[in-house]
């Protein structure tokens, strides 16, 4: 999903402001429905030059960046029990090595460089 933001500033009263990024997220339509996707990608044009320390980065941005490695260490802990709990996941990575003598052993990708005992 990606979203383009053709101005990241907004009246608020009498002035202008930096759009927050829980509205980014509210008015992409993103509001509720974090992690259900891989990539989201949020996308702004600029018309002229601005300075970086423009840009602000508030506590709302901590609240996502939060969610965001949680899920992440969520899916790798996932990631992790599956190949140590599953050796069919580890067989692909096995290949067969053969010394001078012929005699044929199994390695793992790890070993590859190490010659045969």
């Amino acid at each position: 999903m990606t979203v383009l933001y053709t101005a990241p500033r907004k009246i608020d009263g009498k002035d202008f402001r930096w759009i927050s990024s829980g509205e980014c997220i509210q008015m992409s339509g993103r509001a509720g429905r974090r992690g259900l996707h891989n990539k989201e990608l949020y996308k702004h044009v600029q018309e002229k030059q601005q300075e970086l320390g423009k840009f602000r980065i508030n506590e709302e941005h901590s609240v996502v960046s939060y969610h965001h490695i949680r899920t992440q260490l969520n899916s790798l802990g996932k990631e992790f029990r599956k190949w140590i709990t599953k050796p069919e996941h580890l067989v692909p990575y096995l290949f067969r090595y053969c010394s001078r003598e012929n005699h044929y052993s199994y390695h793992t990708m790890e070993d590859a460089h190490s010659p045969a005992k």
